[in-house]
């Protein structure tokens, strides 16, 4: 048995695969070789085992296992699925040019089948994956309620992954840099908040902008802390685009760990901050643990993760939406029905009841943990007694008359 936990201490910047090309490509370290027909034959699925939390026995061949993480659980299946399609795709496309060269394009094109890589449904267990629960003593009962709990867990986290991967992928897309960027930055609200505050098209931000960001942060502080120590460690920037969306998205509010920027719109601003600032707890935890992530909630048996998986399975409304599944965002909705208990009765929020008893004392600890880590950046600036940024002086505008915020339905507060 090889143990590969320790294969990786830093998951942040692993995704999963593109298929195009996998088989050309050398299979990673860090995923266990399975023996030649044996994925194909559990129905393309994995065959494994959950030990404890993030503690799992995936088997390699019917006499063989090794130890995995959710991580590479994950990733294995991902892996070895794609792997397959693409070894398929390639027999199919020679098939099809096969008839094509026998009958003509036409009647080649008409009478070809491919044939399609079809994963177990849910719903339907390999006979070998029911032996491993029998080979530890599990009656057959208890061993479907394990299997769907496990491989919820493992969809779900197949989910989380591809969308990171996707948020990967756009990271550098046209645009992003105006708007998420260094250029044009104020430190108007450095020395009191710890952030850096900037226009998102690229013009000079002005003071009465500025104070609208200063109040909004002032009343998340209220309920979560004074975060501007971990702030300005970070080197935080917020991007206001007034009453635009994000650049080239539909959402008012998006956390971009990349460029190490909040953006917000102004239509409620407050509450939209609320929420993208906890993705940045979430992630500012992740990169400070042992074993980096990309978000604190992807490491299974978390706090952070437990809290998001109580507040899915109990909002009020069921959703087959793959963002609003999503178990970061799971996480900073939690964070924001936190901040406006008011959203209990929103359909992607919280049951009242389950977030009062369930989700609210685990966030409480989990702002407490969060704290302990202001606090030691705080007494670091202390001891090096480093100056803080004088603000800037800044090329205002004339002052906008603060408009009373427009109403926003549940279904509008689709943030990243």
């Amino acid at each position: 048995m090889t143990d590969f936990t320790v294969k990786i201490n830093d998951f942040s910047n692993v995704f999963t695969f593109k298929q195009s090309g996998i088989n050309t490509r050398p299979r990673p370290d860090f995923i266990p070789e399975l023996a030649k027909d044996f994925f194909s034959t559990s129905g393309y699925r994995i065959v494994f085992f959950k030990q404890a939390e993030n503690d799992y026995l995936l088997y390699t061949s019917r006499d063989s296992c090794d130890r995995v993480n959710l991580d590479i659980l994950a990733l294995t299946q991902d892996y070895y699925l794609k792997l397959e399609k693409e070894l398929q795709k390639i027999e199919n496309d020679k098939e099809k040019a096969r008839l094509v060269e026998k009958y003509g394009e036409e009647k080649g094109n008409r009478i070809f089948t491919g044939i399609r890589i079809s994963v177990f449904k849910d719903n339907k267990m390999s006979y070998f994956q029911m032996d491993v629960f029998r080979r530890f003593l599990i009656d057959r009962n208890e061993a479907w309620k394990l299997f769907k709990s496990n491989l919820e867990e493992l969809n779900q986290k197949l989910e989380d992954m591809e969308l990171e991967s996707l948020d990967n992928e756009n990271t550098h897309a046209k645009g992003e840099q105006t708007s998420y960027g260094n250029g044009n930055l104020s430190t108007v609200l450095s020395d009191k908040y710890g952030v850096k505050i900037k226009r998102q098209n690229g013009e000079a931000i002005t003071l009465t902008e500025a104070e609208k960001i200063g109040c909004s942060l002032d009343d998340i502080f209220k309920v979560f802390g004074d975060l501007s120590p971990v702030f300005r460690k970070y080197g935080l920037k917020i991007s206001f685009a007034g009453e635009k969306r994000m650049h080239a998205r539909k959402a008012i509010g998006i956390f971009y760990n990349a460029y190490k920027a909040i953006g917000t719109s102004e239509n409620d601003m407050t509450q939209t901050l609320a929420h993208e600032i906890a993705h940045f707890m979430d992630s500012y935890t992740a990169q400070n643990a042992d074993i980096k992530r990309a978000h604190a909630s992807d490491q299974d048996g978390s706090q952070a993760r437990k809290l998001a998986k109580i507040f899915r399975s109990n909002m009020n409304k069921k959703t087959e939406s793959k963002y609003y599944n999503r178990t970061c965002e799971c996480f900073a909705r939690a964070f924001e029905q936190y901040f406006n208990p008011k959203l209990a009765t929103a359909d992607n929020y919280c049951k009242a009841e389950a977030f009062e008893n369930e989700v609210r004392p685990l966030i409480k600890s989990f702002l407490d943990d969060f704290m302990k880590i202001v606090e030691s950046v705080r007494a670091e600036e202390i001891k090096t007694e480093k100056p803080l940024q004088r603000p800037t002086e800044e090329k205002a505008a004339a002052s906008i008359p603060t408009a009373k915020p427009a109403e926003i339905k549940p279904e509008q507060l689709n943030l990243f």
